[in-house]
């Protein structure tokens, strides 16, 4: 057994946590309760931060800016970001939960510098609709 299978053992054994409980285990024939231990493993809460990965910016122009008076917010979001992980991303980052998502792909626009030709990157835009009453301060590091 190598040093590195202990810290292997060490390391799982860590991370399991015993408890015992008592199990009913009857049988047909006897009434019998038994006490089993029950090992649970403990599960770790990592701080997932999805607000990070999925909201890159608010999106802050006259359009959106009038917008926001029907309690509808624009953001730029990452490319692989779904409408659910928008959603979850929000109420983490505002503490408001949207009632509605809608998003749009917007493809970088062709730009010409002299005889080069280039593209500005395309990004995903999500349009996100929250409940009457709850607003959001988008502004505040602009």
């Amino acid at each position: 057994m190598g040093i590195l299978d202990k810290l292997k053992i060490s390391k799982e054994e860590t991370d399991k946590k015993v408890e015992t409980k008592p199990v009913v285990k009857k049988t047909k024939t006897t009434d019998k309760v038994k006490t089993v231990p029950k090992t649970v493993l403990a599960k770790k809460v990592k701080d997932s931060r999805l607000y990070n990965r999925v909201l890159v910016k608010p999106l802050v122009t006259e359009k959106s800016a009038s917008q926001e008076g029907v309690n509808k917010y624009s953001f730029i979001v990452s490319v692989k970001a779904n409408k659910g992980e928008i959603k979850r991303s929000v109420f983490e980052a505002y503490g408001v939960k949207p009632i509605n998502v809608r998003t749009m792909n917007v493809e970088g626009k062709k730009k010409r510098y002299g005889k080069y030709q280039g593209s500005r990157n395309a990004y995903k835009k999500a349009i996100v609709t929250m409940p009457k009453g709850k607003s959001i301060n988008i502004h505040e590091g602009v």
